[in-house]
């Protein structure tokens, strides 16, 4: 496992087809897992910032987004502490 530590913060970018917008939006508002959530305007539609301790918590994850009705892409930023 690669721990990423405590204070290190995962950004998801996030596409989803216009009519699914805000019910992704919704589910991830309601997920203990999501610190925030904020939409967008461009190529992508949202931006979630979650925290996990393991890169592969993270890998998980996002392919719990990505498995979303609507999701159509995903790109996910990882931090560090150097």
């Amino acid at each position: 496992m690669t721990e990423l530590g405590n204070g290190n913060a995962t950004f998801v970018l996030i596409s989803a087809d216009q009519k699914y917008i805000r019910e992704v939006y919704k589910k991830l508002e309601s997920d203990q897992r999501v610190r925030g959530i904020h939409p967008l305007f461009g190529q992508y539609n949202l931006i979630a910032k979650i925290y996990f301790k393991t890169f592969e918590e993270v890998q998980s994850y996002v392919s719990d987004i990505e498995s979303m009705e609507g999701v159509t892409e995903t790109k996910t930023l990882t931090g560090s502490n150097v």
